[in-house]
Order: C-alpha cells, then sequence, then structure tokens
C-alpha cells in the first residue's frame, strides 16, 4: 500500500501518511502527560519488604519532583508501622492487594508469603497477612493515603468473599476496589 501511494509522489504520499502518524502522536501524548507526573512503586517483590529502600527512594524522588505523585503497591505487611513515614515521604497513593479476610483461603491461595526477608511457615504467615492488611489500609487512610484494593477474583475460592472485602475495606478507609478476574 505505502508503495502504490509513493509511486503517485511525494506530496500526495504525504498527504495519506499524515493523518495517521498524527493520529499516533496525538494519542500519545495523555499517557506521556499521565506517565510524567505519576510513579508507582511495586514488584518484583513488595517494596514494604526493603522499606528503608523504598523510603529512601521516595524521599529522593520528592525532593527532586514535588509534584510528582508516588504510589505503591503491596500486600500491606508492615505498612501499618510505616504508614505516616511513607505519607511524609511523599505517597499519595496505596495500592493493597486484599484477595482474601480469612487465613484459610490466603493459605490456599498463596504458595508462600515471606513479611520482610525471613520466610515463615505458610499457615503462619497467611494469619499474619489477614491480621496485618487491614491495619495497613486503616494506618494509611488515617495518614492521608488513598487507598484502593486490587482484588484478584479466583473462582471456587474467593469469589464469594469480594462483597465482604468491599465493605471490610470501605470502612477501614478504601476509597476505591480493582476487580482483576483470574485467568
Amino acid at each position: 500500500v505505502i508503495a502504490l501511494v509513493n509511486l503517485r509522489g511525494t506530496r500526495e504520499a504525504g498527504n495519506v501518511v499524515a493523518f495517521p502518524v498524527y493520529l499516533f502522536i496525538f494519542t500519545y501524548i495523555p499517557i506521556l502527560v499521565f506517565g510524567a507526573v505519576r510513579l508507582v512503586l511495586e514488584g518484583p517483590g513488595d517494596p514494604l519488604a526493603s522499606i528503608d529502600a523504598t523510603l529512601a527512594t521516595m524521599v529522593l524522588l520528592h525532593k527532586q519532583y514535588p509534584d510528582l505523585a508516588i504510589g505503591l503497591t503491596t500486600l500491606g505487611l508492615g505498612g501499618a508501622q510505616h504508614a505516616a513515614e511513607l505519607a511524609a515521604a511523599g505517597l499519595g497513593a496505596v495500592t493493597v492487594l486484599v484477595e482474601t479476610l480469612e487465613a484459610a483461603t490466603a493459605e490456599k491461595l498463596y504458595a508462600w508469603i515471606r513479611p520482610g526477608r525471613k520466610t515463615i511457615a505458610l499457615p503462619q504467615a497467611a494469619a499474619l497477612l489477614a491480621e496485618e492488611q487491614p491495619q495497613t489500609l486503616q494506618a494509611m487512610a488515617k495518614a492521608g493515603v488513598k487507598v484502593v484494593i486490587r482484588t484478584t477474583i479466583f473462582p471456587g475460592l474467593n469469589a464469594h468473599q469480594v462483597v465482604a472485602i468491599a465493605e471490610t475495606a470501605a470502612d477501614l478507609g478504601a476509597t476505591a476496589m480493582e476487580l482483576v478476574p483470574f485467568s
């Protein structure tokens, strides 16, 4: 097609190609602008597992780019203890991955959960996750951080819990819920 258009001459070929090129450029301008004002720290690994490195990175980013919106995606382990520090370092939004409210269901969903840098038995880690996630949601909201939860729906495991997860998270200060279908 391009060869046939080019056979017509340079001027006509430029006119035919101009619209798709301009459309491409103008479609990406909002993406570039949005990407330049928002940064989300996430895996591999949980940013809260290396809290010192995460805080140092956020402090440097916030100092260099004070208008940059900084977000964080986490399981929430250890989040309650560091919520005020994270907010002071420039954290504006946190997405907490809440798949269940029950430790027994967490044991079925995860092969392992590693709080910080230590490995503990899955039943103990699942109980810790079920205990700490609500504390993290509440502490982040109290610190002025926008709280969003993301729940992956696993049919037969947690699909029946989605409403309870949403209601509990809302009561603890979450402002939005993202639902991701398992595939």
